[in-house]
């Protein structure tokens, strides 16, 4: 310091300093492309669907730490076959308060099985969502087949512990 609280630029040297345990640093002063915050978001739950029309499966939300980020997804979707007949595909889609960031992805086809055991598929998807504030987003994982079972039905989000899984990554932009 010149002795007026005014530093030259490159003589500052700072030894030993404590940093407050409530210190924070506000996601404004990142950098584009930083890591602002990420959620693991899951649900045991299940659906048996039978619609050719989109229906949520799976509901959340996620809160925004910036006004400014985008929201990047991860979804992972099991699902357990056990309707014989019409063979059917199933789609997916993911909305952010009722926008769509992804839709018509196939999950997974000819979903058709007579036997006693099933079958079973998954569906791993990405999305991004340009996200302008720090309101709750609420987040819908939708499914729909292309054609309705006869008997049966599809078992959306099949696990035993995690059916749905979807990680959200909050980057500056």
């Amino acid at each position: 310091s010149n002795g007026s609280g005014t530093f030259t630029p490159g003589s500052l040297n700072i030894g030993n300093s404590q940093i407050a345990s409530n210190a924070a640093i506000s996601p404004l002063k990142f950098g584009a492309g930083s890591l602002l915050n990420t959620a693991f978001l899951t649900s045991s739950g299940n659906t048996s669907l039978t619609s050719t029309s989109y229906v949520t499966t799976f509901s959340t939300s996620y809160t925004p730490v910036s006004s400014s980020s985008y929201l990047y997804f991860f979804i992972h979707i099991n699902y357990w076959s056990n309707f014989s007949s019409p063979s059917s595909d199933c789609y997916a889609r993911l909305t952010v308060d009722g926008t769509q960031v992804w839709n018509n992805d196939r999950a997974g086809g000819n979903f058709n099985f007579s036997g006693s055991t099933g079958l079973h598929s998954h569906m791993n998807q990405f999305g991004r969502y340009t996200n302008s504030n720090t309101s709750a987003k609420a987040l819908a994982v939708q499914n729909r087949l292309t054609s309705a079972p006869s008997s049966g039905s599809l078992s959306v989000g099949h696990s035993i512990n995690n059916g749905h899984q979807i990680v959200v990554w909050e980057v500056s932009r």
